[in-house]
C-alpha cells in the first residue's frame, strides 16, 4: 500500500486488494462453518482488545436480562463469539499455518436461550443485520420470518379494523370498552396492530458514541397508544402547553436513550409531563388499515374544543 502525494490518496495494489478479498472470504467461510448448525441463532461478536473481559461482561449482562446458557448450539437463541479468534484463524489459513477448518480451534464462545421464567420484550422488536447496514437496501418485510410481531402492510387485511382506547390522566385503562392492565392492553394491541401491519419503523439512529446505526423496528401496540394519546391531547391540551411538551420531548428522549433515567433533569421534565396529563382523560377511536392509523373519533369531558365557536356556518 502506498500514498500518492499528488492526489493525497491511498492506493492499493491489485495484489493487496486480492489478499483482502481472500481474507474476507475466509472469515465468512469460518463463521458459516462454525454456525451452520444453528442458522436461526442470533450471532453477536465482541472485539479484540480485552476480549475475554468483553465476553464475560456481555455474558453477565445477558444473564441479568433473563438469558440462560445452553450446552448445545442447536438450542441457542443467541450466540456470542470472539471476532479476533475468527480473524486469527483466517490469518493462519491464509498463510498456510492451518489447512482445514478445525472444530477444535479454541473459540471463546457462549450460547444462550431465553429463560421460560423471564419476561420477554413485549413493546418492541428490533433488527440490525449486515443486509440492513446499507441504507440503500429495502427491509424485506414480505420475506417469511423477517417480521415477528407484524405483517407487511401489503398482505394486511383489505378491510379496516377499528379500536377504541380509554385514557385516564394520560394512562390507557381500557381497550374496546374492556378494562385492562397496561400489560394486557399492550399484548392485545400487538396482535391487533401487528395483523394490520401497524408500527413498522426503518430508522438511522444517532448513537451516544457519535456513530449512525440503522435499525428496523416493530412496535404495533406502542404506535397505536402513541397515536391515540396524541389524538386525545389535541382536544385537551391548550396550544402553549402542547407546544412546550413537544419541545422538551427531544431532551427527554435523549436523557432516557443515554441512560440518564435517574438524573435530576429527567425527573424535573417528568414532573412537567405529569402536570400536563391531569385533564388528558377520554376516549379515542382509530381505524387501522394496511399500516395506517386513521383518526376516527375523540371524546373527553375536559375537551377544550367548542363546536359552537369552531363551526363555520353561513353567518361566518
Amino acid at each position: 500500500m502506498s500514498v500518492n502525494s499528488d492526489k493525497n490518496k491511498i492506493s492499493v495494489s491489485a495484489e493487496e486488494l486480492q489478499k483482502q478479498k481472500e481474507f474476507t472470504a475466509l472469515v465468512s467461510d469460518i463463521v458459516k462453518h462454525r454456525f451452520e448448525e444453528a442458522p436461526k441463532a442470533f450471532v453477536h461478536t465482541y472485539g479484540c482488545q480485552g476480549n475475554v473481559a468483553d465476553g464475560e461482561r456481555l455474558k453477565g449482562m445477558l444473564e441479568q436480562m433473563g438469558y440462560v446458557m445452553t450446552e448445545t448450539l442447536e438450542d441457542a437463541d443467541l450466540v456470542l463469539y470472539n471476532t479476533c479468534a475468527i480473524r486469527e484463524h483466517a490469518e493462519d489459513r491464509m498463510y498456510g499455518n492451518v489447512d482445514k477448518l478445525a472444530d477444535d480451534k479454541p473459540y471463546p464462545l457462549y450460547t444462550f436461550k431465553v429463560s421460560k421464567e423471564s419476561e420477554v420484550l413485549i413493546f418492541t422488536n428490533g433488527y440490525t443485520h449486515m443486509y440492513l447496514d446499507d441504507p440503500a437496501n429495502e427491509p424485506l418485510y414480505n420475506k417469511d420470518g423477517f417480521l415477528e410481531m407484524s405483517v407487511s402492510p401489503i398482505v394486511a387485511p383489505d378491510a379496516p379494523t377499528y379500536v377504541t382506547l380509554d385514557f385516564e390522566q394520560g394512562i390507557p385503562v381500557a381497550l374496546n370498552g374492556e378494562k385492562m392492565s397496561a400489560t394486557e392492553i399492550v399484548l392485545a394491541l400487538n396482535k391487533i396492530g401487528g395483523a394490520n401491519g401497524i408500527g413498522l419503523l426503518d430508522i438511522v439512529e444517532n448513537r451516544l458514541v457519535g456513530i449512525k446505526c440503522r435499525g428496523v423496528y416493530e412496535t404495533p401496540a406502542g404506535s397505536i397508544l402513541y397515536a391515540g394519546h396524541e389524538y386525545l391531547e389535541s382536544v385537551t391540551l391548550d396550544k402553549m402547553t402542547a407546544r412546550k411538551k413537544q419541545e422538551i420531548a427531544i431532551s427527554y428522549a435523549d436523557l432516557v436513550y443515554n441512560g440518564l433515567w435517574f438524573s435530576p433533569l429527567r425527573e424535573a421534565l417528568a414532573a412537567f409531563v405529569d402536570k400536563t396529563q391531569e385533564m388528558v382523560t377520554g376516549k379515542v377511536r382509530l381505524k387501522l388499515y394496511k399500516g395506517n392509523m386513521i383518526n376516527a373519533g375523540v371524546w373527553s369531558p375536559y375537551s377544550l374544543y367548542s363546536e359552537e365557536i369552531a363551526t363555520f356556518g353561513e353567518s361566518d
